[in-house]
C-alpha cells in the first residue's frame, strides 16, 4: 500500500482546512475530460466541489509510495440523457517513464510555482497551435509570394513567445 494525505479548504467557512491521512493500491483516472496521464492525474487529485453554500478545494499528496503504483482508467461513464452507462473510447496517451515528484507531499510548497509556469507555456502553446492552423488554413488560397509573407509572420510571432520566455 501507499499512503496520501487528502487537504480540504473550506473557502466558504474562514480558512477551514482539515487533513486527512489515508492508504491508497490505485490511482483512478478519468478520461473524459483529459486525453493523458499527468492530466487526468491532477485531475484526480487535485479538485474543486461546491456544495452550494460552500465551495471546497481538495488536493491529494503522496507521502508514501507503493512497491507497484497501478492506474485504474475510467472508460465507462454513466450517460444521463440515456440512463445507461457508456463505454469512452477517447485516447489516452502516457510516457514509457512516469514521474510522480510533482505529486509528492515534499514538493507541495513547489507545485503552485511549477503549475503558474505549466499553465503559461500550455497557454502559450495553444496560442502557436491556433495560429499555425490559422496560416494553414489561409494557405490553401495563397500566391507564393503571399505564403512566403504567411510563414514569416508565423516565425515571427514564434520569435515573440521565446522572447517572452526569456523575461
Amino acid at each position: 500500500y501507499g499512503k496520501q494525505v487528502e487537504t480540504t479548504e473550506c473557502e466558504g467557512e474562514q480558512g477551514t482546512e482539515t487533513l486527512e491521512e489515508s492508504e491508497f493500491l490505485m490511482v483512478l483516472l478519468n478520461i473524459e475530460r483529459s486525453n493523458n496521464l499527468y492530466e487526468s492525474w491532477d485531475q484526480a487529485f487535485r479538485y474543486e466541489a461546491d456544495s452550494g453554500t460552500n465551495m471546497y478545494k481538495k488536493k491529494r499528496w503522496i507521502t508514501k509510495i507503493p512497491q507497484i503504483l497501478t492506474f485504474n482508467i475510467i472508460r465507462v461513464v454513466y450517460d444521463h440523457k440515456t440512463n445507461m452507462p457508456t463505454k469512452l473510447h477517447n485516447e489516452f496517451s502516457f510516457d514509457k517513464e512516469i514521474y510522480i515528484d510533482r505529486f509528492i507531499a515534499e514538493n507541495a510548497l513547489r507545485f503552485p510555482d511549477f503549475m503558474n509556469t505549466l499553465d503559461s507555456l500550455k497557454a502559450k502553446k495553444q496560442a502557436l497551435e491556433e495560429t499555425l492552423k490559422k496560416y494553414q488554413h489561409q494557405s490553401k488560397d495563397l500566391l507564393y509570394t503571399d505564403y512566403m509573407r504567411v510563414a514569416r509572420q508565423f516565425i515571427e510571432k514564434q520569435l515573440e513567445v521565446k522572447e517572452e520566455d526569456k523575461e
